[in-house]
């Protein structure tokens, strides 16, 4: 049996920030291809979003974690439709 996962953005920043947690582990897996993650543009941009504005990063690295996040998750507007 193949998984979809949809990983929302308090998975993405806990996972950027702790590599002990089950987030960090879950998109390991994902980036390994053990669970099959999809996203939307609207998790990516509120990810940049908190990333910028509460954790201040630069654009910069912003675009560098974002890019990331792209690199294993497939992109899908519409993931939730049936």
């Amino acid at each position: 049996m193949r998984y979809v996962v949809v990983f929302d953005t308090n998975i993405l920043l806990s996972a950027l920030f702790s590599s002990n947690g089950s987030p960090f582990r879950c998109l390991a897996l994902a980036k390994i291809g053990r669970v099959e993650s999809v996203t939307c543009q609207a998790i990516l941009n509120e990810f940049a979003e908190k990333l910028l504005m509460k954790f201040k990063f630069s654009q910069e690295k912003v675009q560098e974690s974002v890019a990331e996040v792209q690199g294993f998750f497939p992109f899908s507007r519409n993931f939730w439709k049936s």
